[in-house]
C-alpha cells in the first residue's frame, strides 16, 4: 500500500513539493529491503539521507533534515541494529573483510543526531547515560570502526588495481610523445614543485 501511495505521489509530481512524501518514500523502502531480507546497505542509506541536514532549496542558509524530529530516535535504534548486523554476519561467516553498511559520513550523521538527541534529554533533566544510549554509543563506536577500516580497505585495494606510471626522463619537450595519462602526472609534477 506505502508503495502505491509513492508512486501516485510522484506521478504527480508532489514529492518534489513535500518532504514527508520523500521522507515516506525512504520509509517504504527501508521497511520492503527489511520485509525482504535485502541489503542492510540499503535501509542505511535510507537512514542516511532521512538524518542528513541540508540547506532548504530557497538558499536562505535554513537547515533541516527531511524526517521530524520525532523520528530520529526510531532511526538511531534501527542504525544500531544494522551495525549489530553487521558484527554479527561476520562472526557467523567467518570473514576476514569487514563489512560495513555505514561509510563514514553517515556514522558522522548518526553521531551528530546521537549527539542531538542526548543535549534535548539532558535539558529535559533526563539522564543521557541511560543504558539504552550507552548501547548506541558502543554500536556507533564499532560502526566507525567498520567504516574507516572499510574506506581504507577501498583505497588500498583502489592502489593495488592502479597502474603505476613512471614520469621519470620525460621532459616537457616530449609531452606530446608519451600518453594522456604521463602528460597529466607530469603536469601535475610540474605543479607541485
Amino acid at each position: 500500500r506505502g508503495k502505491e501511495m509513492v508512486a501516485a505521489c510522484e506521478e504527480s509530481e508532489v514529492a518534489s513539493y513535500i518532504t514527508a512524501v520523500k521522507v515516506l518514500e525512504y520509509v517504504v523502502t527501508m521497511a520492503g529491503a527489511v520485509a525482504e531480507r535485502k541489503d542492510d546497505a540499503l535501509v542505511a542509506s535510507c537512514i542516511i539521507s532521512c538524518l542528513e541536514e541540508r540547506t532548504n532549496e530557497e538558499d536562505d542558509g535554513v537547515v533541516s533534515c527531511l524526517a521530524r524530529s520525532s523520528m530520529h530516535w526510531d532511526l538511531i535504534r534501527l542504525a544500531k541494529v544494522i551495525i549489530g548486523r553487521n558484527s554479527e554476519r561476520e562472526k557467523v561467516e567467518e570473514m576476514h573483510l569487514f563489512t560495513a553498511s555505514f561509510d563514514v559520513r553517515g556514522m558522522q550523521v548518526l553521531l551528530e543526531k546521537l549527539t542531538i538527541i542526548t543535549a534535548v534529554l539532558e535539558m529535559e533533566g533526563q539522564p543521557s547515560s541511560s543504558e539504552d544510549i550507552q548501547q548506541i554509543r558502543l554500536a556507533f563506536a564499532e560502526g566507525l570502526m567498520r567504516a574507516f577500516v572499510a574506506e581504507n580497505a577501498a583505497k588500498r585495494f583502489a592502489s593495488k588495481h592502479t597502474s603505476i606510471v613512471s614520469v621519470e626522463g620525460v621532459y616537457a619537450a616530449d609531452l606530446g610523445k608519451v600518453s594522456r595519462e604521463k602528460q597529466e602526472l607530469v603536469v601535475q609534477n610540474m605543479l607541485d614543485f
